[in-house]
């Protein structure tokens, strides 16, 4: 396993590195080059890919004409064409950096990362329409920071309850055209009510709940109107979808309620999402992956779907 600690200072440092990888194709030849092969996706995303990537830390993003502004870690892929975005947005009494080994991932297979830290208590309601006012502010730009990225490709990928945080926010921004949803929780009542405004394919992809209960998990469910697909990690904890976990950060690497094996199949099984959303895949091959893994490695169960017309189990 790769040394997980993260010293909590460069939450504010602000610089940059370069990531040296392999040459790299487009990434929109990689993607549908993955996506169609299904039977061997799994094993090939369980490794680090072999796009470049260029990381700045802990850059200052200003929003609402400077009133506001939200911390982020950025990961900008060296592709041929303009990449999809992705957005992680952290749990409660959490930090960006629980997200950290995810978002290096994400970006060495091509995608572009914002990898945000928000306030971590007590405001997951203000901060969905902050993470809302953050995705309107990038797409209204035709370059971000210098860099391209495809404003019609942004995800937001939300752990717990920033889960409920990136409901909130796809709930009333346009520009988010896909959610991924790592064992979320409902934070309050006003959240049951947006998810029915939540159009946009969303996954869910969560602990198994015989180890951890996530609050009111199953209101995503039934809220969302858009296509639909959850899935539980066999053997996995809420904490597993976090990689690293807040306690390895702060205890040098030990964090007994965690196991690597499920922390790399949360990030796996969450890239399969990405790539179905990124190739408007409406799940089909995401749920092709899933039942095979399910049927043959044990991996996944309780794997579930709907639309807005029929509700189905598989």
């Amino acid at each position: 396993m790769m040394n997980i600690f993260f010293p909590i200072f460069l939450i504010l440092v602000t610089s940059c590195i370069h990531i040296h990888e392999k040459p790299a194709r487009s990434f929109w030849q990689k993607a549908d080059s993955l996506t169609s092969s299904p039977e061997t996706v799994f094993e090939d995303l369980k490794n680090q890919g072999d796009f470049e990537f260029e990381i700045i830390i802990g850059k200052r993003i200003f929003l609402n004409g400077g009133l506001e502004s939200v911390i982020g870690d950025l990961y900008f892929s060296k592709t041929q064409n303009p990449a999809p975005l992705v957005v992680f947005s952290h749990g409660n009494k959490s930090f960006k950096e629980a997200h950290r080994t995810q978002a290096e991932r994400f970006a060495s297979w091509g995608f572009n990362v914002a990898n945000l830290q928000f306030p971590s208590r007590k405001r997951w309601v203000k901060n969905g329409k902050l993470l809302s006012e953050f995705v309107g502010e990038i797409t209204s730009k035709s370059r971000w920071l210098g860099h391209a990225f495809d404003r019609g490709k942004v995800f937001v990928v939300g752990h717990s309850f920033g889960g409920s945080a990136a409901s909130i926010a796809a709930s009333k921004q346009s520009k988010i055209s896909g959610l991924i949803l790592l064992d979320p929780a409902v934070v309050h009542t006003s959240v049951i009510k947006n998810l029915s405004n939540v159009k946009v394919p969303v996954f869910l992809l969560g602990a198994d709940r015989k180890r951890y209960k996530a609050r009111k998990r199953d209101y995503f469910f039934k809220g969302v109107r858009g296509k639909f697909l959850e899935l539980s990690i066999a053997g996995s904890t809420h904490n597993d979808a976090q990689y690293p976990s807040m306690t390895q950060i702060f205890a040098l690497g030990y964090d007994p309620s965690v196991s690597g094996i499920y922390q790399e199949r949360f990030l796996t099984i969450g890239l399969i999402a990405a790539f179905d959303l990124a190739m408007g895949k409406q799940m089909a091959f995401a749920k092709r992956v899933y039942q095979k893994i399910s049927r043959f490695k044990n991996m996944v169960k309780n794997l579930k779907w709907h639309d807005k017309v029929r509700r189905n189990k598989g």
